[in-house]
């Protein structure tokens, strides 16, 4: 993907985060946090779950934006 795509699509989500509520983006920052410490009681290596990452990162992102961390 060349680098304008990539910045188009990254403003795209960037504007779909906007439209979520606080409280919804807190939600799914926990559930992601729940499941990785979930997977890393079973023996997975939390370094090897990267899967999600990048969303939850703008996710902080957006809450930071609004002030809410």
């Amino acid at each position: 993907m060349s680098e304008t795509r990539e910045e188009e699509y990254a403003a795209r989500r960037a504007a779909v985060l906007q439209t979520m509520t606080t409280e919804f983006l807190r939600t799914q920052i926990r559930s992601y946090a729940s499941v990785t410490a979930d997977l890393a009681d079973r023996g997975w290596d939390p370094k090897t779950i990267a899967i999600g990452h990048e969303q939850v990162n703008e996710m902080l992102t957006e809450l930071e934006r609004r002030g809410e961390l």
